[in-house]
């Protein structure tokens, strides 16, 4: 509950935050604030399933621009991998050294 009260604040917006679900288990639904979310969690009418796909989908939301901006970077992308670089996989010793069966 408190990820969505840090991250992004989505509740700042006059959209707030929409809860996108099928009407049969209660259709959309648009939070204000982040105690309408909290409340509705706690009285079991918000599904943690639901929760959580929309929570998704509201970070990729916020985090499209920034990959956008890497994948078009030249620069940052050599930057991740300076800082990120492929793990070198060793070889296997293989000296024959083991227990043998006979």
């Amino acid at each position: 509950q408190a990820f969505i009260f840090v991250v992004g604040s989505p509740f700042e917006s006059e959209k707030g935050f929409t809860i996108r679900r099928p009407e049969e288990y209660g259709g959309e639904r648009v939070y204000s604030t982040f105690e309408e979310i909290r409340d509705d969690f706690a009285a079991k009418n918000l599904h943690p399933g639901d929760l959580k796909s929309n929570v998704e989908r509201y970070l990729n939301v916020l985090l499209d621009p920034i990959r956008k901006k890497f994948q078009s970077s030249p620069e940052l992308q050599k930057l991740a991998s300076q800082a990120y670089p492929p793990e070198k996989k060793e070889k296997a010793n293989n000296t024959g050294g083991g227990d043998k069966l006979v």
